[in-house]
Order: structure tokens, then C-alpha cells, then sequence
């Protein structure tokens, strides 16, 4: 907030030796809310002899009153050529040398960027007497080796778990980053993808001698293997607390992608199936009949015992396993009828009254007298039995 007041208060003086002052603030989208409300009156009416340019790399995070008063130009990312011819003019302008591909390293490490690649070169420069080779950019990056990469992509291939932990062991034991080595596996891998999806070698951003072999590689894998592959290598880029957790995370995914014949993909199947129509093999849509289950015979109940002489019966033979016995279904409470209802009601009551009748001659040998609120009661004496 102070800095920007600071500009408040300088932009109101005209410039002595030019017609305009020009403030450029980098990566603006970090400044406070405060800082862009202190800064919002000025946008909005800015003297005549001011111009501001606002550089971000994160445009959504610049709030929209600001956005709304300034003009938009987005830049795209410089190719692979393109920073290649502007690190060769630099280069010769300081009278040193490099190999091309030396310089194709440092444009793909730049990812795009002219302040980056601008970077690695004069740190390249300090760091090299007068020729800056291969091996300088890679140890510097510390990028690992194209043949290293092969390698790897050899032992996936033939299932070599010994050969993938010992690659993983030399990266550590040289020092070198294990973000960068996996964000180099899975630049390898998407190259791949691309080879095998059949996209233009300008996506790429590799010599022609390179992505000839990138593509025979990539004819080692299926379409959907590699994007499996793309896939896991892609969940490595997450943050892990130390190295040992990135470097077990890493090891792990390599042994389980090496294990290629454990998934079958569906089109490795429609393959095999097309290859299976094509040799003549007949494949019909019915469905085998599966047996209906034979029903089983209920066994009769028994006939009820006669009243007059209940004989026990003694089986003539065991009965076999293979018979269930049913277990005849208890009888169900039929529902009265009206009349049956009545006659129900009218037991009931007479009960009832009988009951009361017996309580009141029981009562009345007992009770005495009753007047007002108070009841005698006479304890009759026990008779003798």
C-alpha cells in the first residue's frame, strides 16, 4: 500500500526530458486488496503524460474492477526456434560458443519463456569459459539424459524391476532432483503420446533424429497404456513432505507400470476379437441355456391319528436325504361375521354383569353403614372350616 501511494504522489509531476512516465508493475497480481483500491482512482483517471503497464502471469487473479479499466494483451509462449535464434544472437554478441543442441535444452527448459531462457544462458556463461556443450546444461538443470530416459522406457517394456530401481538409485546417489526427474519422465511420456496419437512433430519441439526414435518407441505401447502411464507419472507432481515419501512414491508407480500384462485393455480385446474374425472364427450372440433346476416333490402330510386307538406307526425305511420336508402352514385366524360379533359382544357383557352382582352381595356383607363421607365396615368372624 505505501508503494503505491508513493505513486500517487510522484505521477502527479510532469517528466522534465520526456513526454511520458512509464510504470511498469510486475507481476501485479500480487498485491493486496488494499494496495489495488489505493491504485483503482488512478486507473481510472490517469494523468495525460502516465501510462501503466500491468504484467501478470495469473490474469485471474487480478480483481475485475481493475481488468475493466485497462486494455488486454495476452502474449503466447516463444517456440523452440525462436529462442533458439535469440540465444545465437546473444551468444555471438558475447563471443562464445554452443552447440545446437545445447541450445534446444535450454529453450525447452524455458518452457516458452524469453526472461527464463535469457536466465539459464548468463548463468551458462558464467559458469563456462568459452564454449557452453550439452553435458554443462544438463548438469546446471540437472535434467537427466535422453539415453537415460530409453533406458527407463526399455525395462517398463520388458518388465525389468531391477533396471527401474537401480535408474531410480543413480538419479539420487548423482544428486539430482527427484521433481525434475519425474517432470522429465512425464515430458518423455506425453512425447510419446503424442508420437502414438499420431500429432504433428512440431509438438514436439525436438530434432528430427530425436523424434524418429520417440517414435519407434512409442510403438512399444498401446494408445491407452501410455495415457495409464501419463496418468500415474502425473499424480508424482504432487507434494510430498521429504524425499524419501517422493522417492518410495516413484519407485512404486515404476513396478506397477512395468506390470503390463496384469490389465488388458479393452482395445488390446477388440483387437484379438477382430484378428479372431479374420482367421474365420465363428462368434455367435446366443447364450448358452442354462439347466432349469428340477423341482422338488412335497412330501404329503401325514393323515391325522384316530381317536379310539392311537397306534405309533413305525416307518418301513429311513427317509432319504434327498427328500425336504415341508412344514404344513399354521391356520390362519379367521376373520367373525357379524353375528358371530354379537353373540361375542353379548358374552361379554354378561360377564361383566355377573361379575358386578358378585362384587356388590360381596360388598354388602362387609359395608355397615354409610353416612356423608365415612363408610363402617364390619369385619366378619372367621368361620371355622
Amino acid at each position: 500500500v505505501e508503494d503505491v501511494r508513493q505513486i500517487r504522489e510522484n505521477i502527479r509531476m510532469v517528466p522534465a526530458n520526456a513526454r511520458y512516465k512509464l510504470y511498469v508493475i510486475d507481476e501485479v497480481h500480487q498485491l493486496s486488496i488494499a494496495a489495488f483500491n489505493a491504485l483503482l482512482k488512478t486507473l481510472e483517471e490517469p494523468p495525460a503524460h502516465a501510462v501503466f503497464i500491468l504484467a501478470t502471469t495469473e490474469a485471474h487473479k487480478v480483481p475485475a474492477t481493475i481488468i475493466s479499466r485497462c486494455q488486454r494483451y495476452d502474449f503466447r509462449r516463444v517456440g523452440v526456434d525462436d529462442l533458439k535464434q535469440l540465444l545465437r544472437k546473444i551468444l555471438d554478441a558475447e563471443g562464445m560458443a554452443c552447440s545446437d543442441e545445447a541450445l534446444a535444452a535450454i529453450a525447452r527448459a524455458a518452457d516458452g519463456g524469453v526472461r527464463d531462457s535469457e536466465s539459464i544462458l548468463d548463468q551458462l556463461m558464467s559458469y563456462c569459459d568459452k564454449e557452453i556443450t550439452f553435458e554443462d546444461v544438463f548438469n546446471l538443470l540437472g535434467l537427466v539424459d535422453w539415453e537415460v530416459m530409453h533406458s527407463l522406457c526399455r525395462a517398463i517394456c520388458e518388465q525389468d524391476v531391477t533396471t527401474l530401481l537401480t535408474t531410480v538409485e543413480d538419479v539420487v546417489v548423482t544428486g539430482k532432483d527427484l521433481s525434475q526427474f519425474v517432470q522429465d519422465i512425464l515430458r518423455y511420456y506425453r512425447n510419446l503420446l503424442v508420437c502414438k496419437s499420431g500429432g504433428p512433430k512440431e509438438l514436439l519441439a525436438l530434432p528430427d533424429e530425436e523424434v524418429a526414435e520417440m517414435r519407434q518407441w512409442a510403438n512399444q505401447f498401446t494408445l491407452t497404456e501410455l495415457i495409464r502411464l501419463v496418468e500415474q507419472f502425473s499424480e508424482l507432481t504432487n507434494g510430498f513432505e521429504s524425499q524419501l515419501a517422493q522417492r518410495t512414491a516413484l519407485e512404486a508407480t515404476l513396478i506397477k507400470v512395468s506390470k503390463r500384462s496384469v490389465e488388458i485393455s479393452v482395445d488390446t480385446l477388440l483387437e484379438k476379437l477382430a484378428l479372431l474374425q479374420e482367421n474365420g472364427a465363428p462368434i455367435t450372440d446366443t447364450l448358452t441355456e442354462t439347466p432349469k433346476p428340477k423341482k422338488k416333490r412335497p412330501l404329503t402330510p401325514p393323515e391325522p391319528a384316530s381317536d379310539e386307538s392311537p397306534k405309533i406307526a413305525k416307518p418301513d425305511a429311513p427317509p432319504s436325504a434327498a427328500q425336504v420336508r415341508e412344514i404344513p402352514p399354521e391356520p390362519t385366524a379367521q376373520i367373525p361375521s357379524e353375528t358371530d360379533r354379537d353373540l361375542l359382544i353379548g358374552d361379554m357383557v354378561n360377564q361383566q354383569e355377573g361379575r358386578k352382582a358378585l362384587e356388590d352381595e360381596n360388598l354388602s356383607k362387609v359395608v355397615d353403614t354409610f353416612k356423608g363421607k365415612i363408610v363402617d365396615i364390619q369385619h366378619p368372624a372367621a368361620t371355622p372350616e
